[in-house]
């Protein structure tokens, strides 16, 4: 059973590694990085940052590719929510 136990990423830990991502992801962009090249740099970010706080095992690549994966989605969806309140509150 603590084998199971130990194979698990906190949340602490998946927290950061996406908002770290993302944030680098935000200074690449800021540097001339293509929109179409967010997502892989985000991956290949993602991943380099959870072996850092991890360590190298198969559940710090996961972790490396889903939670940076999963804070653009929710970015994009949160940001697109809202520019369709703000165009709908402009067209009143």
């Amino acid at each position: 059973m603590e084998e199971l136990i130990g194979n698990y990423v906190n949340l602490r830990d998946a927290a950061f590694i996406a908002g770290t991502t993302m944030g680098l992801v935000a200074v690449f962009s800021e540097s001339g990085l293509k929109s179409r090249y967010k997502p892989i740099s985000a991956i290949i970010t993602g991943i380099c940052v959870a072996f850092l706080v991890i360590g190298f095992s198969k559940i710090a690549i996961i972790t490396g590719i889903v939670s940076p994966l999963v804070a653009m989605g929710f970015w994009s969806g949160t940001k697109t929510t809202f520019k369709s309140k703000m165009e709908d509150l402009t067209s009143l």
